[in-house]
């Protein structure tokens, strides 16, 4: 959130992230690690009703880290959970209003899965 007096404009940014993961696996739980790259495709503010882009005060490509951990069960299904954290800012330098080197990207991610065709 984002805001100065009594309006506040809310942001939103939309990703397309591509994680190069390495797996331990130990019977059916697994722990991954990776790297991530992920590519902008939309960034916009919002404040009241009226809606603009703030792509040019966003970086283009984000880098992070991600650890998880996976229970993967005996009849296909799975369940798991992932913390993303961003290594890079998410807003350029020189971009006052946005707090350019205060915020990185963060995600919990909680999963459920199935496996076709067994394990």
């Amino acid at each position: 959130m984002l805001g100065g007096g009594n309006a506040t404009l809310r942001g939103q940014i939309k990703y397309i992230a591509i994680p190069v993961l390495a797996r331990i696996t130990v019977d059916s739980l697994f722990f991954e690690f990776a790297n991530t790259v992920s590519f902008l495709l939309k960034s916009y503010g919002k404040m009241e009703h009226v809606s603009v882009s703030i792509k040019e005060y966003t970086n283009k490509v984000d880098f992070s880290y991600a650890a998880s951990l996976r229970y993967q069960f005996t009849e296909g299904l799975g369940l798991g959970l992932r913390y993303n954290g961003g290594i890079s800012k998410i807003y350029k330098e020189g971009s006052e209003n946005f707090e350019a080197g205060k915020v990185h990207n963060s995600v919990f991610q909680l999963s459920l899965s199935f496996m076709l065709g067994g394990r």
